[in-house]
């Protein structure tokens, strides 16, 4: 059975039994595996916003919404919107990106070699052109000693490594005006992967009996707070236990077993976002792109100054317009955007606060973590030792050769 077929199925059957179910009611009314059920449960449970019921005798219910289906089905295919839209956004905002840089190099070159134009016959008509080719030399050598001469280093390159010497940029000044306007992306683009790896770790390293209160650190969020509870169910096929003294206990069967040559020592106490940088590039790499955009917005003010208010032009010519523009947003863009900065900073310093509070409740545990922390033991050594790494059976020796050994 498809995994589609097998969630249609595991639906339609909590349909039937009024949206109040137990796993082994599923498995009863479906006849499929109590794994597959388990896991499937904890999925459709994990996007409906279903809740859990814990009866006085034990049993555990899902207890699902009345609209669970539609709100399960709505969540699958925002998924897969989003993950199309991922993907285009992130070929648009490469093209972005791409735009601002040559577009930055094209507006300096008409701006001011629209002012050395309207200088040259000035200068032409008061016999002085001498001095307009001299201009046109340095303006030439301007262009050549910001940009062009790096400019053919276009490649995929680490914004870290630089000339330390020199303070150059090895990555050319294209890809320096990226870094000036977009940074160097998100910072915590591996933050969920990581926070996975961890939870697992976690799991595992508590021979997959745990309580609530262990998922807080590196979930980021209360351990009351049941939809981040069934998603880490659901992702490691874990199931609800009631202690004996009547503390919810969460198994995973599957993690039970650890394998002694995984190392935990280095596992973070909680994890930790990394702050927003405005740009890796140290400040001699920015330097020429912030002299051009500089450059390219005072330029505009004059030619604006030449325009209006010495007459020589009596309508600036629309693609100007767009070129003042341009060099203004390319002013103002680095500077909202390292406000923007200060603000996600600000955030996830407090996020960080939090998740390291949380470490506490396991870390300084008071007297009812205690208790969930001694039933979860208890269940520990009621599923008893399991086998560990003693290997019966391996494809490296013959079967007889095996066989012999054991004896």
């Amino acid at each position: 059975m498809s995994a589609s077929t097998r969630k249609r199925t595991i639906i339609k059957a909590i349909r039937e039994l009024n949206n109040r179910v137990t796993v082994a009611d599923v498995v009863a009314t479906t006849g499929l595996p109590l794994n597959e059920v388990t896991e499937e449960l904890n999925s459709v449970a994990a996007q409906s916003q279903a809740t859990l019921d814990v009866t006085d005798v034990g049993e555990v219910f899902y207890n699902f919404p009345p609209n669970f289906a539609m709100a399960y089905y709505a969540q699958g295919v925002k998924r897969v919107l989003l993950n199309a839209w991922n993907s285009i956004f992130k070929v648009l905002f490469f093209l972005f990106r791409i735009s601002f840089g040559i577009t930055l190099l094209l507006s300096f070159l008409f701006i001011f070699g629209t002012i050395l134009l309207f200088q040259t016959v000035i200068a032409a008509g008061m016999g002085a052109s001498h001095e307009v080719g001299a201009m046109w030399g340095d303006f030439g050598y301007l262009i050549k000693r910001i940009a062009m001469q790096d400019i053919v280093l276009w490649k995929k390159h680490d914004p870290s490594q630089e000339d330390a010497s020199s303070g150059k940029s090895k990555q050319g000044f294209l890809l320096d005006c990226y870094s000036f306007l977009f940074g160097e992306g998100n910072p915590n683009e591996q933050l969920s992967e990581n926070r996975w790896k961890l939870l697992a770790q976690v799991i595992r390293l508590n021979e997959g009996i745990i309580i609530a209160e262990h998922l807080p650190p590196y979930t980021g969020r209360p351990a009351d707070d049941e939809p981040a509870l069934f998603q880490v169910l659901s992702k490691f096929s874990g199931y609800p236990r009631l202690s004996e003294s009547g503390q919810l206990i969460y198994v995973f069967p599957d993690m039970q077993q650890r394998s002694t040559n995984v190392s935990y020592t280095f596992m973070p106490e909680y994890i930790e976002e990394k702050p927003w940088q405005f740009s890796k590039m140290s400040p001699q790499a920015l330097r020429p792109v912030l002299a051009l955009a500089i450059g390219n917005f005072l330029g505009s003010l004059f030619f604006w100054w030449l325009c209006l208010f010495t007459h020589r032009v009596s309508k600036p010519p629309a693609l100007f317009l767009f070129f003042a523009i341009y060099g203004t947003l390319f002013v103002l863009v680095p500077i909202i955007r390292l406000a923007i900065i200060r603000i996600l900073n600000w955030r996830i310093a407090r996020r960080n606060e939090m998740s390291r509070g949380f470490e506490n409740l396991i870390g300084s545990p008071d007297k009812e973590v205690k208790s969930k922390l001694e039933d979860a033991e208890k269940i520990r050594r009621a599923f008893g030792a399991i086998p560990g790494n003693n290997i019966v059976y391996t494809t490296q020796k013959d079967y007889l050769e095996q066989l012999t050994d054991t004896k």
